[in-house]
């Protein structure tokens, strides 16, 4: 399968959904790593709804959260699913918030920010969008930072100052990008994904949004980072970034890099079967 999603909780690896020939999966797998063995996740309730890929999920606490994603067409749904009981819930979402696929999502305090993505609109259509929407699990309330063009009017934007502040630079608009959470202040780094008029235009770049000040910031351009579709998981406490893998120029890659983030720098190292640059 493909585009499905995989977080860790506690002693595993849980894999949910993804696509195959036009079929889209609802199941849950688990991979123990101390065992080194798989495990399929029988449900003990289940919704048709489920099937989807180019989803996202998140870990908060002791449920896995996937959003949105596609089964063919674009979904908008907010699910949560218990590890312990092995349940599935709906929980509500914004009005404000179109249904979306190939966004990326990830958790800080309590609280899920949910970038970019490809945005379904009127009649069908959609584009792809540069829009950056959190979600407070204490609250159970969705808020989009930004961009914004009123405030007060609707819930999701009725407090400013939850708004992005410009002028600003801020990255273009993109799906099938990655983003994770780090750092002593935290900040969501954003890598990759494809865009432009053609919605398939690498985009080569990182980008850091301040979770604090609500502020993004150009980090870097590199030709490695102009992929979309890949994986990429924090190790060495959040420092580094590993990536693997994805699309690019036509191509599928099977290279692995890695990118410091943090609070005190950058820098990258690539392999590629035996080449280090």
């Amino acid at each position: 399968r493909q585009a499905h999603s995989a977080v860790v909780y506690e002693d595993g690896m849980y894999i949910f959904g993804g696509e195959r020939s036009a079929y889209e999966y609802s199941e849950v797998w688990k991979y123990t790593f101390m065992q080194d063995a798989w495990d399929y996740q029988p449900p003990l309730n289940s919704f048709a709804e489920l099937n989807r890929h180019d989803h996202s999920a998140v870990v908060y606490e002791d449920s896995m959260f996937v959003y949105g994603g596609r089964s063919p067409v674009p979904r908008g749904d907010f699910w949560s699913y218990n590890f312990e009981t092995r349940t599935w819930a709906s929980i509500p979402t914004s009005e404000g918030m179109a249904p979306r696929f190939g966004h990326s999502a990830a958790v800080s305090d309590g609280i899920m920010y949910v970038y970019g993505g490809y945005v379904e609109q009127e009649e069908g259509n959609g584009d792809v969008t540069d829009q950056i929407w959190a979600y407070d699990f204490g609250d159970a309330k969705w808020t989009k930072l930004g961009p914004r063009y009123d405030n007060f009017k609707d819930v999701w934007i009725e407090d400013p100052s939850d708004a992005i502040i410009f002028p600003m630079s801020i990255p273009s608009p993109r799906f099938a990008q990655v983003s994770v959470i780090t750092g002593v202040n935290p900040a969501l780094y954003v890598v990759g994904g494809v865009g432009g008029e053609s919605l398939m235009d690498e985009q080569p770049q990182l980008w850091k949004f301040d979770l604090k000040e609500k502020e993004w910031v150009w980090i870097a351009t590199h030709e490695l980072f102009g992929r979309y579709d890949f994986a990429a998981a924090l190790i060495l406490d959040g420092t580094q970034l590993a990536v693997y893998g994805g699309h690019a120029k036509g191509s599928f890659l099977d290279d692995v890099f890695t990118i410091f983030v943090g609070d005190t720098g950058l820098h990258y190292q690539s392999r590629s079967n035996t080449t280090i640059i």
